[in-house]
């Protein structure tokens, strides 16, 4: 019996993607664990609280009612309009989000992955903070854009320009905490757009504020930036979430519905259940 070899590489896609280390590193500290290993963990950004015991009951409701089909791409209405509702609660908006403006999506990444693909061509500048979350210049690499890190505002204010495509902002920063003041916000609102840039808005950690007392400014509340943002938060940080799987962005109607053809093409939808269990996380 004569074995074949194949020799076919992986595609060269994949020398582009990158990946998040803090998921390897799960691997290691499951391994250490089964050997009675206790371990404090601090590579990922998960608490070591429980999902509240409320959410959890909405969903286990969710699963006996039936609620285990396909959903639509963006998520139900119920839950779109949930988060309509939900947002102008916690961060100054300039104007009105509609249910058209918000998409449902398994986690904050595919809002991150999907709005850069759907809006970056090859060549595209694009300003993202260094340090940061690991998935910015992986999707950016993916797109073939090219990637401009900047570190500090300021430092951001100085390389935005007529090539800049997109500036992604993080606040509050991960890794720093560090949260980005009202006037640096204005700041950055002006300057997209005087070179006619988008903005991708990380607020993840919107409700994960230090000092204890500060206040989280979205760059949603000036002039002309829900036209231009592509916002994106999730439950697994101030919930306890994250194996829920349940994020969401807002934007502009046709961002939305770029990103939703992602969905359809990739992970089809979020899970009925999941999305009650984020309704009743909201409530």
């Amino acid at each position: 019996m004569v074995v074949v070899i194949h020799k076919h590489e992986l595609a060269k896609i994949m020398k582009r993607l990158g990946g998040e280390k803090s998921f390897d590193m799960s691997l290691v500290v499951e391994k250490l664990e089964k050997k009675g290993n206790k371990i404090v963990k601090m590579h990922i950004g998960q608490s070591n609280f429980k999902t509240p015991e409320h959410i959890v009951e909405a969903g286990v409701k969710a699963l006996y009612d039936g609620l285990t089909g396909y959903t639509p791409s963006p998520g139900t209405m119920e839950c779109r309009e949930a988060v309509a509702e939900f947002v102008p609660k916690y961060r100054d908006v300039y104007s009105d989000i509609a249910p058209e403006n918000v998409v449902i999506t398994p986690g904050g990444k595919p809002v991150i992955f999907f709005g850069i693909l759907s809006t970056i061509n090859k060549g595209d500048e694009v300003l993202y903070p260094n340090p940061g979350y690991p998935i910015y210049i992986s999707a950016i690499d993916i797109a073939k854009g090219k990637g401009i890190p900047y570190a500090g505002i300021d430092d951001l204010k100085g390389k935005i320009n007529k090539r800049t495509k997109m500036v992604i902002i993080n606040s509050p920063h991960n890794p720093t905490g560090e949260i980005i003041g009202k006037k640096d916000l204005e700041e950055i609102a002006y300057l997209v757009e005087e070179h006619d840039s988008l903005v991708m808005s990380d607020e993840v950690y919107s409700r994960i504020l230090y000092p204890i007392g500060s206040k989280f400014e979205s760059i949603l509340q000036f002039p002309g930036m829900k036209e231009r943002t592509i916002m994106l938060d999730c439950h697994s940080k101030t919930y306890a979430m994250p194996g829920w799987r349940f994020g969401y962005g807002v934007a502009a109607p046709k961002y939305i519905n770029a990103i939703s053809e992602w969905i359809t093409n990739t992970s089809a939808c979020v899970p009925g259940f999941v999305q009650k269990a984020g309704i009743a996380a909201m409530e």
